[in-house]
């Protein structure tokens, strides 16, 4: 998809740059391999963070 945005004639109107053709935008999101598996990751080491930052509240809470 975003090869095929780059591909496009463009029209410029002051300082507005427009696809020359009407554009239907029929999805806001974008899927790909790496960007999932960087997601996956970084939830990762966000649960994991979590985990960690949990147990340090417990350790220092008045009575431990």
């Amino acid at each position: 998809m975003c090869s095929s945005q780059s591909e496009c004639l463009l029209r410029e109107q002051g300082i507005f740059v427009m696809p020359r053709d009407r554009v239907t935008i029929l999805s806001t999101y974008v899927h790909c391999e790496p960007c999932e598996e960087e997601a996956r990751d970084l939830r990762a080491r966000l649960v994991a963070a979590n985990g960690e930052l949990e147990r340090i509240r417990v350790a220092r809470l008045p009575g431990n």
